[in-house]
């Protein structure tokens, strides 16, 4: 087998080296002080070289054994000495892989300046007030230590080494401005810090997850202290999980290392007290946490403790990404109530975990999908398959309460409508309601809505959220006319549409000459009020319009509520046509138009909760029996003109499970003017038949 070196200045190399070891990996690892010899963990048979080496010392050691695997896991920072493990590397021709640290998100706040110099960062701290900590290493203290007109109000954090002691001496720091501490330090450590020393500044470099960057700038954004960001210096390389798949495909291990590492997690988990509780009734802990529109600064206290209190982290991998999470704690990239059980019942060893979403777990959350308190008091009997687990929830801040916040608007009186990965019609609500917030899955679905909002001659104000809480965020007030127009990026996109509601009526009131008819049959208002009425319509209904002709029945349902879903089926092309230019008149946008002939043109629909059937073409019984395959009740309304008709349906009710069944006859007349009397002219007497096909 191949022999490896991993020069091992970080957590990443420490843990890899570990990693290769269990694995029976011949291995070097190579530290440049005894402080770092005396954090490694410990090893089975890798041996440990310690001392600095320059270029021609590094290429002795690379020599000792043929085909050597070079691994830099050195600091981000320490370029000089990752240059010379790379030029040595190149001279010897041996195989050389960079360990980089993951790049640190979200850098770019208010009260975060980022230099890409130390020196400069230091000249810029200079001209600043109020005392300042640096956690930038004890190698650069000499070169920032003579960039301060005044050292007394610099504090210092270094490793507790003698070495880095006494570079704090010959830079000119003593005593209580030295605070010698092995990291990685917690954000409740590093704010205590900050407030018991008074501190208004801080500089520390982008070093990733494990160097705490984000413990350090969360805890900085608590007690209101600004901080200066040494970038890190560009360079290419491989992440840890990158590194881990190569070295096993060089050295012929295959999943042998994956399972060495899955090992190493299952070791951590059993030994780690911080981590791993169940409750005092002995019940593990399942932690759903909320974290907002953005990253670790929009978590609350709570939730920042349940992730700390968790052994795995499931959610979507966007997520996870946000959160930087340290390198060691597990993660799976997915969040279905599904997976998590499986997963969890795979490792029992598991006693606390988290899954994580955006938001708000109550707003258009995937936590919907996991039991809670209520369930069980509704159902106290029943069973659940989380009955080992305590479910615990932490709320969040949703998207519509920071967009309002930062348009300065109130929310509460606004309707909610997610089209995140859908793509239903929400126009029928738009123009229902003042105030719509709406989530989408891409901006287009908005330059869309808009579009269509225009072509219905409506006027509204929109106010645009664009990767809220995250870097790039924005906030775009503007208009139908602009956002149809707007060149919309890739991302997550919300929105409030505030317009004029339109107030819809309660029950039928649409008149005939609303309508347009040409020669196409349509059921008289009367009728037509009458026998929407008797289907018995409920908010979240789909309704089927049979032999519709000119829409009539259908717009006249569709009018009452844009919470039904209306569709109109006719096989006249005529009829058709008609259908869609009344539609155009009233702006109806809840009707979907079939052109076809029932039941047929039924198949590929979604099942009715009501149907009205005004023509049928001779095939009433083929229609209800198609009905009746829906598995489930359906309303029904048919109207019969003819004695052949009301016949008809008598015949085919002996044979059908058919409920609350009502006939009636109703017989309208219309007062006309002739000469100076007002006569009563009687119209076609309709039967309303109506009733509930199938079982309860």
């Amino acid at each position: 087998m191949r022999h490896v070196v991993i020069f091992a200045g970080t957590t990443e190399g420490r843990t890899l080296a570990g990693i290769l070891d269990r694995a029976g990996v011949p291995l070097d690892i190579c530290v440049a002080t005894e402080y770092g010899e005396m954090i490694l963990p410990g090893f089975q048979k890798a041996k440990i070289h310690r001392g600095r080496m320059d270029e021609k010392e590094m290429e002795t050691f690379l020599t000792k054994e043929p085909r050597t695997i070079v691994v830099d896991a050195t600091h981000p920072f320490a370029q000089e000495v990752s240059s010379n493990i790379r030029e040595a590397a190149a001279k010897l021709k041996l195989d050389y892989l960079r360990l980089l640290r993951d790049e640190q998100a979200c850098l770019n706040q208010d009260h975060v300046k980022i230099f890409s110099k130390i020196e400069e960062g230091a000249d810029f701290l200079d001209q600043q007030e109020g005392n300042i900590l640096l956690t930038t290493g004890s190698k650069d203290l000499a070169k920032i230590a003579g960039r301060f007109r005044d050292l007394s109000r610099v504090y210092v954090r270094v490793l507790p080494s003698e070495e880095s002691i006494r570079l704090c001496h010959e830079a000119g720091f003593f005593g209580r401005q030295i605070i010698a501490m092995q990291g990685p330090v917690s954000e409740k450590m590093h704010q205590a810090t900050l407030e018991d020393l008074r501190i208004q500044w801080q500089m520390t470099k982008a070093s990733g997850r494990v160097g705490g960057v984000e413990e350090k700038l969360a805890a900085a954004a608590l007690v209101g202290v600004n901080t200066v960001m040494i970038s890190r210096p560009p360079e290419q390389g491989y992440s840890f999980s990158q590194v881990l798949r190569m070295m096993a495909n060089r050295l012929g291990l295959g999943m042998e290392l994956e399972h060495y590492r899955e090992e190493e997690k299952r070791i951590r988990r059993a030994v780690c007290p911080a981590q791993g509780r169940l409750t005092e009734d002995g019940k593990k802990i399942l932690h759903l946490i909320a974290i907002g529109p953005g990253g670790q600064r929009y978590l609350t206290d709570e939730a920042k403790e349940a992730l700390a209190d968790c052994q795995i982290i499931f959610g979507a991998g966007s997520l996870l990404d946000r959160l930087q999470l340290p390198e060691d704690l597990d993660t799976e990239r997915e969040y279905r109530q599904d997976y998590v059980r499986e997963y969890l019942i795979r490792h029992p060893e598991i006693s606390s975990a988290g899954v994580v979403f955006s938001g708000d777990l109550g707003f258009f959350s995937g936590a919907a999908a996991y039991p809670g308190s209520y369930d069980l008091f509704k159902n106290p009997s029943e069973r659940s398959e989380w009955a080992d687990w305590e479910i615990l929830r932490h709320c969040g801040l949703s998207s519509p309460q920071y967009l309002a916040a930062k348009a300065g608007i109130v929310w509460q009186d606004a309707f909610f409508i997610s089209l995140h990965g859908r793509e239903d019609d929400a126009l029928g609500q738009i123009s229902s309601h003042e105030k719509c917030f709406i989530i989408f899955s891409r901006g287009e679905q908005i330059a869309a809505l808009a579009r269509t909002l225009l072509a219905q001659r409506q006027r509204m104000d929109l106010i645009l959220g664009y990767q809220l809480g995250c870097k790039g965020e924005k906030v775009i007030f503007c208009d139908l006319k602009e956002a149809a127009d707007i060149s919309y990026a890739e991302g997550l996109w919300s929105a409030f549409f505030i317009g004029k509601r339109v107030v819809r009526p309660l029950t039928p009131v649409l008149e005939d000459r609303q309508f347009l008819r040409d020669k196409v049959p349509m059921t008289k208002e009367e009728i037509r009020h009458l026998s929407v009425l008797a289907l018995g319509l409920k908010p979240g209904d789909i309704l089927y319009d049979i032999g519709a002709g000119s829409g009539s029945v259908a717009m006249e349902a569709a009018n009452i509520s844009p919470d039904l879903t209306v569709y109109a089926i006719e096989q006249k092309t005529e009829a058709v046509d008609l259908i869609r230019r009344n539609m155009a008149a009233l702006d109806l946008n809840n009707i979907k138009l079939i052109h076809g002939r029932a039941p047929a043109a039924l198949e590929d629909l979604p099942d009715p909760n009501a149907v009205f059937i005004g023509g049928s073409s001779g095939a009433l019984r083929a229609i209800f029996e198609e009905l009746w395959r829906c598995g489930k009740p359906v309303r029904f309304v048919l109207n019969a003109i003819t004695l052949e008709t009301l016949a008809e349906y008598q015949r085919l009710a002996v044979s059908l499970p058919i409920r609350r069944e009502k006939i009636s006859l109703v017989q309208v007349s219309r007062a006309r003017n002739i000469a100076s009397y007002h006569m009563m002219m009687a119209e076609n007497g309709i039967y309303i038949i109506s009733g509930v096909l199938g079982e309860v």
